[in-house]
């Protein structure tokens, strides 16, 4: 069995890491606000913009997002047995996690159909299994008589009852649930996060007495509190990028260090790199001292760059072999380290847009934002490619 290990709030997962910002997108107005929190919570993994929110979301990308959310929630210990999944038809790694859960099924043994679209009763039924594994709430005895009540599938109907008796799903209008219309990506949003306030105002009744957490890092100690962490789950997979330099954002001509570094990647996008790789390409030394980051360097020191880089090969692992799902500690209330003795604001990029970047731990390596190599540069952007 592999495990998911969710502890308190010590360990904190990178959510920002591998996630571009949303901008310009389609949305029904009921909608608006829920999407942007479940933008601002990570909980679609795509982008949204120039999206329309209101068409059917994918079975794929329903489950990427009741995976998002519930990393979330989740207390205590979480266990999958991705052997148990045989679908060959997709490599996701979230829907490995709930198929080993017990939370998803296909459309037969070995077809999980990830581009189908998604009924409203079978997203009942995938979160309500959600919510009775991972978070188990309350419903009432109320029992709705909805006009369409027929046209509920046996094995859909107490899940669409119960859901709605918690008040995550209701009907369409004209006491209609319409159990087999499709469910569009921004009621899908909408609803998570209706759970993600319920599982946060069942936390806050019963809140968790502060408790203080101690890392061992390469270069010494960290403490943190369970004021300080935010909880987010996510595949993080330790592998080789390398380093790209837009040195002008207006016409993206872009150049190389054209030595892999050390990098933690979601099998989708990468943006960490190791502080001893950071480190190496400004020739600089760092240390951690009394929980800050030290990083001095000769910025008369030059960085070669190419007009072109070397590939090598990178081989996605097999979502029930070698890819686990490992924890990233953030250290979120990190939010600068000292440059040549100068607090310096750390910084990331996603979507070509910068913004607040921070450090974390995989394994036993502490990682830093590719995204501080430009600002040390003086170029707009760095990213990381595979």
């Amino acid at each position: 069995m592999k495990k998911l290990t969710s502890i308190i709030a010590a360990i904190c997962m990178l959510a920002s890491m591998f996630t571009a910002y949303a901008a310009d997108y389609t949305v029904s107005d009921w909608a608006a606000e829920s999407v942007e929190r479940a933008w601002d919570l990570r909980l679609p993994d795509k982008e949204l913009t120039g999206r329309d929110l209101t068409q059917p979301i994918n079975r794929e990308d329903f489950c990427a997002a009741v995976f998002n959310l519930m990393s979330h929630i989740a207390d205590g210990e979480l266990s999958s047995d991705p052997d148990l999944c045989k679908f060959t038809d997709v490599d996701n790694m979230k829907v490995t996690f709930l198929c080993g859960m017990g939370i998803i099924n296909g459309k037969s043994e070995t077809e999980f159909a990830p581009n189908d679209s998604l009924t409203r009763e079978e997203a009942a039924t995938i979160l309500l299994r959600m919510i009775n594994k991972v978070k188990p709430m309350a419903a009432t005895e109320m029992w709705f008589d909805f006009a369409d009540l027929s046209d509920i599938s046996d094995w859909a109907l107490n899940s669409v009852q119960t859901i709605c008796n918690m008040g995550f799903m209701e009907g369409v209008g004209d006491n209609r649930f319409a159990p087999k219309d499709t469910y569009t990506e921004e009621q899908a949003l909408a609803v998570l996060v209706r759970i993600y306030d319920a599982a946060e105002a069942m936390d806050a009744a019963n809140p968790d007495v502060t408790q203080e957490y101690s890392f061992d890092t390469p270069l010494g100690t960290v403490t943190q509190t369970s004021d300080n962490c935010v909880e987010h789950i996510n595949f993080a997979v330790e592998t080789e990028a390398i380093v790209t330099i837009v040195r002008d954002q207006s016409n993206f001509s872009n150049s190389y260090i054209d030595t892999p570094v050390k990098a933690i990647t979601n099998q989708d996008t990468t943006m960490m790199i190791s502080f001893d790789d950071f480190a190496s390409i400004f020739g600089g030394e760092w240390k951690l001292t009394d929980n800050v980051f030290e990083f001095t360097y000769d910025p008369a020191t030059p960085i070669e760059l190419s007009e072109s880089y070397t590939p090598f090969t990178y081989e996605k692992p097999a979502p029930s072999q070698d890819a686990q799902l490992s924890p990233v500690t953030t250290f979120i209330d990190m939010d600068t380290i000292t440059v040549n003795g100068e607090e310096t604001e750390l910084l990331s990029s996603s979507g070509g847009r910068v913004h607040p970047g921070s450090i974390c731990m995989y394994g036993d390596t502490l990682y830093i934002s590719v995204q501080m190599v430009a600002y040390l540069m003086g170029c707009d952007l760095a990213v990381l490619i595979l």
